[in-house]
C-alpha cells in the first residue's frame, strides 16, 4: 500500500492518533496495471509489543477537535507497505495465490455504508444548523 500524494492521506480515522494497532483501510486496488476499484484491507499500523509505527507507516493525532478534544481522531501516510493478500477483507473480491482476481456479488454495495453515514452527518448538520440560527436570532432580539 503506498499513500501518492498529501490527498490520498487517510484523515479523520478514529482512536488511529494513539491508540489503534490496526486500521481498516479502503483504497483503489490495482493488481498487475488493472484496477479494481476500493477495496477494503486490515492493515497492521502499530508493534503488538512496543506500540510505534510499522516500518512505512507514519501515523499521528490531529489535534484538539472543537468540543470532542476526548476523541483520539488521527492521519495515516503509508509508504510501500506490503499488506498480505490475506489482508483483504473479501466478501465481494478475492485474490488467490496465484494472483487470479474474481468479483463476487454487487460492488456498490461497499459504497451504502459509507452513502448512508454521509446522509446521517448531512441531517445532523441541518439540526445544528437550526438550532444556531435560533440562538443567534433569541440574541439579537434582546440585545441592547
Amino acid at each position: 500500500m503506498n499513500t501518492p500524494s498529501v490527498s490520498a492521506t487517510k484523515w479523520w480515522q478514529g482512536d488511529l492518533g494513539l491508540t489503534s494497532t490496526h486500521s481498516c483501510v479502503y483504497a483503489q486496488t490495482i493488481i498487475d496495471g488493472k484496477n479494481f476499484g476500493v477495496q477494503s484491507f486490515l492493515v497492521p499500523i502499530r508493534d503488538l509489543n512496543s506500540h510505534r509505527p510499522l516500518p512505512g507507516v507514519e501515523v499521528g493525532d490531529i489535534g484538539p477537535k472543537f468540543g470532542f478534544n476526548s476523541k483520539d481522531n488521527g492521519y495515516m501516510i503509508l509508504d510501500n507497505v506490503r499488506v498480505p493478500r490475506t489482508a483483504l477483507l473479501s466478501r465481494y473480491f478475492e485474490v488467490s495465490s496465484d494472483g487470479a482476481t474474481s468479483v463476487k456479488g454487487n460492488p456498490l454495495v461497499l459504497y451504502s455504508i459509507m452513502m448512508s453515514t454521509r446522509i446521517q452527518v448531512t441531517k445532523l448538520m441541518q439540526i445544528c444548523l437550526a438550532k444556531a440560527a435560533c440562538i443567534a436570532t433569541r440574541y439579537s432580539l434582546v440585545r441592547t
